[in-house]
This record gives structure tokens, C-alpha cells and sequence, in this order.
């Protein structure tokens, strides 16, 4: 199986050491990373669970969006 034909639930079951980030409210409106194997990132809506939609990134594509948010390039002008 393909990693296009993986369901969100094999994706959330193969996904390690799902956490949270660093600035979650507690209030359920968080978003978590696990690790997968060879080094990508899968992400989920932490009110969703297991239950929700999962995204998934490579290393590189993972490494990248970290690294521009980090340099303020997704901060909203306020």
C-alpha cells in the first residue's frame, strides 16, 4: 500500500509520540504533530483525535513551513 492509499485512521495508527504544540489554550483548539517513519510529519486537529482528518508532510516540506512560521512570515498583521 502506497502512502496515497493509506486511510486517515492507518495514517493516525502509524503516526509515534503524538504531541501538541507548545501554545495550545488547553482548550481543544491545538494542533498535533506525530512522527511517521523515514522522517515525515503527520498533523491533526487535536479536537478531532483519532477521529479526524490527517495531513501528512515529508521531512523537507515540514522542516520548511517550521522554519518560515519561526521567521514571522505566517503572522497576521494585527
Amino acid at each position: 500500500m502506497s502512502s496515497f492509499e493509506m486511510t486517515t485512521e492507518s495514517i493516525a495508527a502509524a503516526a509515534t509520540g503524538w504531541r501538541k504544540g507548545s501554545r495550545c489554550a488547553g482548550n481543544g483548539a491545538c494542533v498535533e504533530v506525530g512522527a511517521l517513519r523515514g522522517g515525515a510529519v503527520a498533523a491533526r486537529d487535536a479536537y478531532d483525535g483519532d477521529a479526524g482528518p490527517v495531513l501528512t508532510f515529508s521531512a523537507a516540506q515540514w522542516r520548511a513551513f517550521t522554519t518560515a512560521a519561526k521567521a514571522g512570515r505566517y503572522d497576521l498583521a494585527g
